[in-house]
């Protein structure tokens, strides 16, 4: 399926580009940039941000020699070297530089390593997984990356104008909520409902669409090198899509729980599946940050829709596996370790139960983490800091039950307020507070903060009421946040503290 050549929200990427070439006209500038690298999964719009940088090197009156590396010739490289030894500025393009051997590889690689060489040339390639160019130090120091993203939701709407009959609001939004801005998704469901009159909201026609966005976006593009490979592929993408990261321990647990025929032979053996994986997907990445695997984000939530759709019972089991999995990890460890377990576990756990029993194990958990805690509450910071900025997990807990948390984090600060010796107290407000006005937009959860904070302001000292009222109100994050709410709630706390003794 080929896809229409659609440019939104790369803006920020393209004027990169436009300040390199401006620094390549400029005979009294050098280059800061001369080789920028483009990366992302298949169908994110390297391609069309490629051949919008071509436009602009023709607007500019730039000479652009535009490439797929695996087609690119000697000859090509040639005619760019003749120009730059003339010292004309010059632009080379090259895409898909993944589909390159190790041998072609190492020869674009010192091809382009001697096109760098002139302080006229600027480079642009493209590829599914980041070329790092380890072996060449000249271009190591000179590469800057970009990785590229999904699209956001504002320019999704954006994207869809495009296709007149996904106009209704609510069609729009089941698209974005299913592709998640992925644009080989998008447009590939577009062209279903259209073609296929496939309606998203009815049930009837969702595992329609799921069919066919499984075999067009996994199977045609990102498993289409995979061959007799792709059953055990798609499986184990599948599978691993479930944890939001994992190790190689927790990867051997599931395969061997949910597809034990594609188990390995040794524990050992599972060294090699994450780059057997990228071989034909590159979807696979390592995150520091996340001590683990993850798989790219839009083609995770794929996986992830397609099993809650054709195989919901599946899709509980593995949760649930995952849900307990985490709930041992974080009975073994302390600190950040526990704290990120117990995210996890909880992400898991709203997966599969009903809003009531995830609001008991909330409560549960928190008293826990607190009362675990022997005065010191990092691991309460630490959550809560963490959990304000975890919106997967937020929308798997929904909007009622992310309130809750919010609720026991802010009646939870009352309590620890209360333990706390004084030369501690204000401080410990001031930091809380801060930390809980987080971006939202959510009534209830707006209504809830002022209730609280009205609540702290009338179980605390005359002083210590009056000098935090002026600090938090004097904090515009927290202006914007109550909105309407704010002058009330403002005069309310103010006739509050002026009547205590």
């Amino acid at each position: 399926m080929e896809m229409p050549s659609i440019f939104v929200n790369r803006e920020e990427e393209l004027k990169q580009i436009q300040e390199a070439v401006a620094d390549l006209q400029d005979k009294k500038k050098l280059l800061r940039t001369p080789l920028i690298e483009f990366s992302g999964v298949q169908g994110i719009g390297k391609s069309t941000l490629l051949q919008n940088i071509k436009l602009l090197c023709e607007k500019k009156k730039v000479k652009c020699f535009f490439e797929d590396a695996a087609q690119v010739t000697p000859q090509v490289f040639d005619q760019v070297q003749a120009l730059t030894k003339a010292e004309k500025p010059v632009v080379m393009i090259l895409d898909s530089l993944d589909a390159l051997d190790d041998q072609r590889f190492q020869d674009i690689e010192q091809r382009l390593s001697d096109l760098l060489k002139s302080e006229k040339t600027f480079i642009v390639i493209a590829s599914r997984n980041v070329q790092k160019f380890e072996r060449t130090h000249s271009l190591k120091r000179k590469l800057t990356v970009f990785p590229l993203e999904p699209l956001q939701q504002e320019c999704c709407i954006e994207y869809l104008d495009h296709f007149p009959q996904t106009t209704s609001p609510q069609i729009r939004d089941i698209i974005f909520d299913w592709t998640r801005g992925y644009p080989l998704a998008m447009i590939t469901m577009v062209k279903a409902i259209q073609k296929k009159h496939l309606n998203p909201l009815l049930k009837k026609d969702q595992k329609g669409l799921i069919k066919i966005l499984m075999k067009e976006v996994v199977d045609n593009k990102l498993l289409a090198a995979a061959a007799e490979q792709r059953p055990r592929l798609r499986t184990l993408l599948s599978i691993l899509s479930h944890p939001r990261r994992f190790n190689l321990t927790l990867a051997q647990d599931l395969i061997e729980k949910f597809a034990l025929q594609y188990a390995l032979e040794s524990s050992l053996a599972y060294i090699t599946l994450p780059q057997t994986i990228n071989e034909v997907t590159n979807v696979l990445s390592y995150s520091l940050e996340r001590a683990g695997y993850s798989i790219d984000t839009p083609v995770r939530h794929l996986f992830l829709l397609h099993s809650k759709i054709e195989k919901p019972e599946h899709y509980a089991d593995i949760h649930k596996f995952l849900a307990e999995k985490n709930k041992l990890y974080m009975g073994r460890v302390s600190g950040s370790d526990r704290v990120r377990y117990l995210r996890e576990f909880l992400y898991h756990y709203a997966c599969t139960e009903t809003a009531g029993t995830v609001k008991q194990e909330l409560e549960r958990q928190i008293e826990q983490l607190v009362r675990d805690e022997e005065g010191t509450h990092e691991n309460f910071v630490r959550f809560y800091e963490e959990f304000r900025q975890d919106e997967e997990l937020m929308e798997a807990l929904g909007a009622e039950n992310t309130d809750v948390v919010l609720s026991l984090i802010a009646k939870t600060i009352i309590e620890i307020y209360r333990q706390l010796p004084q030369k501690d107290r204000q401080k410990w407000l001031k930091r809380s507070f801060s930390s809980i006005t987080y971006h939202t937009h959510n009534e209830g959860f707006i209504l809830m903060l002022a209730r609280e904070i009205r609540q702290l302001l009338q179980q605390v000292t005359r002083d210590e009421a009056e000098k935090l009222y002026y600090e938090l109100f004097q904090d515009d994050s927290l202006k914007i946040l109550l909105g309407k709410q704010f002058e009330g709630l403002r005069t309310q706390l103010l006739a509050s503290f002026l009547q205590k003794e």
